[in-house]
């Protein structure tokens, strides 16, 4: 919707810009993205079916109110949290 946030999958690197469209394929590939530049961006995911944004939710609550946890704390909670809703957190640089 706004700013640019760069996206990594098994398929490559794609930079969205404001008003792109991405596809994640229904079944999932291994994917991550990330504002690399140095301004706010803001995306709308839709997510089919419904319940994985309820993931989302719970991540964005656990950082909003945890900020002094540490950097591994803030990885096993996440994670943690990936495997209830039945997700799989892979390693920052799996793609490379």
């Amino acid at each position: 919707m706004e700013g640019e946030v760069t996206f990594k999958s098994e398929f490559g690197i794609y930079v969205a810009k404001k008003n792109a469209f991405v596809n994640i394929p229904k079944g999932g590939i291994v994917h991550g993205f990330k504002n690399l530049s140095d301004k706010p961006a803001k995306l709308l995911c839709t997510v089919t079916p419904a319940g994985l944004d309820d993931l989302f939710e719970e991540i964005a609550s656990y950082m909003e109110t945890n900020s002094s946890a540490s950097e591994i704390e803030k990885k096993e909670k996440i994670n943690s949290i990936f495997i209830k809703y039945g997700q799989e957190m892979f390693p920052q640089d799996y793609l490379d």
